[in-house]
């Protein structure tokens, strides 16, 4: 596959070639279980982490089965698998999301073939100062050509965290755009609602 470094190449192909820089084989089962004991070990302040798991997860509009999971992290009885993006215009690249579903297989695998329950874990990066990494997102238009749809409502300038940035009117005509220039699909309304009920102005950036 173009454009993919050789570290990464061998990460998945020829891992020994580059193992002194990983704390362990991702295909070893023995390694999960090493870490896990590793982590089991530590003295972590899960009093303050679960009520914030909690308040974000209940604000998302998440199940019980979801604060479940967050109460076993409290009780000691789980691990959580942890991955992680910044927060990028109507949810960033592709690859956030193949991050966020990565975590929740592999927790759902390890509770099946390791001891005890594993609970995947997104992070939210909103504190990230960079906003021309994340003020647009590349899709295929109608013609199947590369289109870059860019939010311009901030100065990049200003460096403060999308955490502390606002967006404005033009979030609409974004959206609009996202609209105009995709071709429909089975799934295309339900996807634009969804971003239109989380994409209004005065709405925090990385909250919506």
């Amino acid at each position: 596959m173009p454009g993919i470094k050789p570290l990464i190449r061998d990460y998945f192909n020829n891992f020994e070639k580059v193992s002194e820089f990983y704390n362990g084989d991702y295909r070893q089962p023995k390694e999960y279980l090493d870490r896990t004991d590793c982590v089991k070990s530590r003295e972590l302040p899960l009093g303050q982490l679960v009520p914030v798991l909690k308040e974000q997860n209940q604000k998302f509009g998440c199940g019980m089965q979801t604060l479940e999971k967050i109460d076993l992290l409290l009780e000691r009885r789980a691990c959580a698998v942890v991955s992680g993006q910044q927060t990028g215009l109507f949810g960033g690249p592709l690859f956030t999301i193949y991050k966020a579903l990565t975590a929740i297989k592999l927790a759902e695998r390890l509770s099946r073939t390791c001891e005890g329950c594993f609970v995947p874990v997104f992070w939210l990066a909103s504190d990230d100062h960079d906003f021309l990494e994340v003020n647009h997102i590349h899709i295929n238009d109608k013609s199947n050509q590369p289109l870059k749809i860019t939010y311009n409502g901030h100065s990049s300038d200003n460096k403060i965290p999308v955490s502390e940035i606002k967006l404005n009117d033009q979030i609409d005509s974004l959206l609009q755009t996202l609209d105009d220039e995709t071709n429909p699909s089975e799934f295309k309304a339900e996807i634009l609602n969804q971003l239109s009920a989380a994409y209004l102005p005065e709405t925090i950036f990385s909250q919506a």
